[in-house]
């Protein structure tokens, strides 16, 4: 990490992080776009909010052995760290301020998270991450395999069932190590365990993912991707929708972060069926339920978004090509 993400180990260095703590877990062969992510922010030292934003990080409590609230927490700030890199690469928009209480805000102990620029206009962001609210424990008995059992890999469990139920663990461990031996029959000299790890065991309503880490990886949770019906409730909920929580900060836009079962496409036809596309990543949408906000901007992954203009203060990108 020393030479590829200087100022991220510089970070770890000066504010002694223990080794625990998950920012100083990350191995940079195997999240090279998590660090790009941090790298990123820690090149924004100069902008208003940055140590507060450094001190949720410093403060963050998850560790190797995760607690889901940590996780959601750790979402949470990779969600922002997400956003604020997507504005700057795919918006060509500056970042201006972090954590910023605007005057309009009808709660006054309510911060947008970013405030960013572009052709003259500056914009009030908030960010969301859905599946801070969909993450769940693994099961006890699931947990104790993956703990007591040296499969020789990292073992991440994922699920695609909110309500993951594994009756039957050495029927699993089974299968865990079958998909190992039959993926390393196909090993050589020239390709190495190091180098060809395997491919995803989906097993019942339990995915398997392999990791080459230098430690035994633990993740005691995994995280239920949303339908688009279950997207549109998390956003539009009256109480507890993310919209009616951006407004009440006095943002421009929401930034979410989701998780789904379908496709950025299909959550457009499902959640805003009268959507007209304006752009390659940009459509136009017109919907009351917003009110007084400019728009919404999906993303699953920095590259993978798209843009909701609702009409008020649009943000451009760039035409067809």
């Amino acid at each position: 990490m020393l030479n590829t993400y200087p100022l991220t180990n510089q970070f770890i260095l000066e504010n002694k992080l223990p080794y625990n703590h998950m920012l100083r877990s990350i191995e940079a062969d195997s999240f090279p776009s998590i660090l790009l992510l941090f790298e990123n922010f820690f090149s924004l030292n100069a902008i208003d909010g940055y140590e507060k934003k450094c001190k949720q990080i410093i403060d963050n409590p998850i560790i190797r052995d995760h607690t889901v609230e940590g996780i959601i927490q750790w979402h949470s700030i990779l969600a922002e760290l997400e956003a604020i890199y997507m504005l700057q690469s795919q918006f060509n928009m500056q970042v201006n301020k972090f954590d910023y209480h605007n005057p309009s805000s009808i709660k006054q102990d309510n911060d947008v998270d970013i405030v960013a620029s572009k052709e003259g206009s500056a914009y009030l962001f908030e960010v969301k991450n859905n599946s801070q609210d969909h993450i769940q424990a693994l099961p006890t008995n699931v947990l104790k395999l993956i703990r007591d059992t040296d499969f020789g890999y990292s073992i991440i469990v994922d699920s695609i069932d909110d309500q993951l139920e594994v009756t039957n663990v050495r029927q699993l461990a089974m299968a865990i190590q079958l998909h190992i031996r039959d993926h390393e029959l196909n090993l050589t000299e020239e390709i190495s365990k190091e180098m060809w790890l395997p491919s995803n065991l989906r097993c019942g309503g339990v995915v398997i993912r392999f990791l080459n880490t230098k430690q035994q990886r633990i993740v005691p949770w995994y995280v239920v991707p949303l339908s688009s019906d279950g997207l549109e409730r998390w956003l539009f909920s009256d109480e507890t929708g993310k919209i009616a929580e951006a407004l009440e900060k006095g943002a421009d836009y929401l930034m979410c972060k989701i998780r789904i079962y379908d496709t950025l496409s299909e959550v457009l036809d499902s959640v805003f069926p009268t959507y007209r596309k304006t752009g390659n990543n940009t459509v136009s949408i017109k919907d009351k339920r917003l009110k007084d906000l400019s728009g919404i901007i999906l993303f699953d992954q920095h590259d993978q978004f798209y843009l909701l203009n609702n009409g008020k203060k649009p943000i451009h990108l760039y035409p067809f090509r």
